[in-house]
């Protein structure tokens, strides 16, 4: 059985919390620590779980580990080939509690054993190790610009019932997490200066280098999946849920993060307006405390200076970049009390 306290915390909690964070084409964050993918390796992966025939795609999307979409005769899958430097125990807990996830209702894709009867697959290939899984290959777009009425209804429902059970799963678990403590950046140190930045994006990274916020021990922890958003990590099928993907960033959490994270996502998507109607739909299901609402403006915040480096990161676009700046300056005018 894999119990909580097998979970270990890989990299600082709060210092980078957008791996996967977007569904456009973005260089990995760790291209050394990827799989070199090849028509050999990928058929030795697959011969774990008994898959002779088959055709695939590289999924070029996500910044954390390689996935490729595996077609057979008959079937497809998606498989997933994480970076190097992830802990096999880390990885098994967050399949258990998506099985726990699935089990209650949340459309989360089923995971495939391999023929040892093992949902994760380790393999070893020209000397180095690698940790694989295998999923169904669910139905919707991956991709949606927009929230649409019932979507919003739909995915502020489920996130809340996610929330909820990710509480229980953290009693049912008894391990010995660790509380949150305070919302730190970690991405900006990565940036260069360099002549490319104007005088306001050198603020900004000063800015979020500076950015503190201390949380409040009193708000509601458990396990979150911390990245639920319409850019690559939802799939959308008749403005509804169809599958929640991508646990990577799962962690013992504040739910306010994990809600603040989406509604900053909300926010950059479709405005205000919306981003209080999914809070209305949210708090439907799981009603807040008066410190996570006083808490929500700050972790929508910090979240939008960490995807602000994530951006800084990679090629970033002006546009995309004075939007950004944009909410820095109209986030903090958000109040939910």
């Amino acid at each position: 059985m894999v119990k909580s306290s097998d979970f270990v915390q890989e990299t600082q909690p709060l210092c980078d919390p957008y791996r996967d964070f977007d569904n456009r084409l973005m260089p990995k964050l760790y291209p050394d620590k990827q799989i070199s993918v090849a028509k050999e390796t990928i058929s030795l992966i697959l011969y774990s779980y008994g898959i002779t025939d088959s055709s695939y795609e590289v999924i070029d999307r996500g910044i954390e580990n390689t996935s490729l979409y595996i077609q057979t005769q008959d079937k497809k899958y998606v498989l997933r080939v994480h970076r190097q430097g992830k802990r096999d125990e880390n990885i098994s807990f967050q399949l258990a509690f998506q099985n726990y996830l699935r089990k209650h209702g949340i459309p989360i894709p089923r995971i495939y054993s391999n023929t040892d009867g093992k949902e994760l697959t380790i393999i070893e290939i020209d000397g180095l190790r690698w940790q694989v899984i295998l999923m169904e290959c669910a139905e919707g777009e991956n991709y949606t610009k927009h929230y649409a009425p019932e979507l919003i209804h739909d995915l502020a429902s489920t996130q809340a019932k996610m929330h909820l059970l990710g509480i229980e799963y953290a009693k049912k678990m008894q391990g010995s997490e660790k509380i949150w403590t305070e919302l730190v950046d970690g991405l900006a140190e990565r940036i260069q200066d360099t002549p490319e930045h104007t005088p306001e994006i050198i603020g900004f990274i000063e800015r979020t280098r500076s950015f503190y916020y201390k949380l409040n021990p009193k708000l509601p922890h458990g396990w979150n999946q911390l990245d639920l958003d319409l850019e690559g990590n939802v799939l959308v099928k008749d403005n509804k849920a169809s599958a929640i993907l991508d646990f990577n960033d799962l962690d013992y959490s504040p739910c306010a993060v994990c809600l603040g994270y989406s509604l900053w996502a909300v926010l950059f998507a479709d405005g205000e307006n919306v981003t209080r109607q999914y809070l209305a739909e949210y708090i439907k299901i799981r009603p807040l405390t008066r410190e996570e609402y006083g808490a929500l403006p700050h972790i929508m915040l910090f979240r939008n200076y960490a995807v602000g480096m994530i951006e800084l990161l990679s090629k970033p676009k002006p546009e995309f970049m004075q939007k950004i700046l944009q909410l820095e300056k109209g986030i903090p005018k958000i109040s939910f009390l």
